[in-house]
């Protein structure tokens, strides 16, 4: 079974790991599992631990892509943070190996929140891809033959929903 993990750095912390799975364990990530422990039922948590952990599982057994979400949703305030880490994959085949057309990995970090002033009146904040991570396409599956990135930056949006 291979071992899923996330290169070290300021995106997230990934350094425990739990039958090859492995486990966020920033410094929020401990904030987030203490919080939720202190509101809700041990049984509750240790349920949601298991649901990941066998989802993980899964995933890593089919060679899957998936993605790692936290989530806080306590009435009024909804808050989420995603990670979505794509491996490098064929986009394109070409003549041979060395001209078919790769996307190189990438991982990027999304932020949703919304507080509910009411059934009919929220509002909301999304941060998207706060790693401003790059999608590069290479010829061939090595990362130095570039052939094209594309920046989406980093995308910030507000507003207001009004259920009528």
């Amino acid at each position: 079974m291979s071992e899923i993990s996330c290169r070290p750095g300021k995106e997230m912390a990934m350094t425990k790991t739990i039958a090859g799975i492995a486990i966020p364990d920033s410094e929020m990530a401990r904030a987030a599992a203490a919080a939720a422990r202190a509101i809700e039922p041990d049984i509750l948590y240790r349920h949601s631990s298991r649901v990941f952990m066998f989802a993980a599982l899964i995933g890593v057994r089919r060679q899957l892509v998936f993605n790692a979400e936290l989530l806080y949703d306590w009435n009024p305030v909804n808050l989420t943070l995603g990670a979505y880490y794509t491996s490098r994959n064929i986009f394109g085949v070409g003549s041979s190996a060395a001209t078919d057309i790769w996307t190189q990995e990438r991982l990027s970090v999304d932020f949703g929140s919304q507080y509910r002033i009411s059934d009919a009146f929220s509002v909301y904040f999304n941060a998207k891809n706060l790693t401003n991570t790059a999608l590069k396409l290479t010829e061939g599956p090595a990362d130095d033959r570039v052939i094209q990135r594309e920046f989406y930056g980093i995308t910030l949006q507000a507003g207001v929903n009004i259920k009528l």
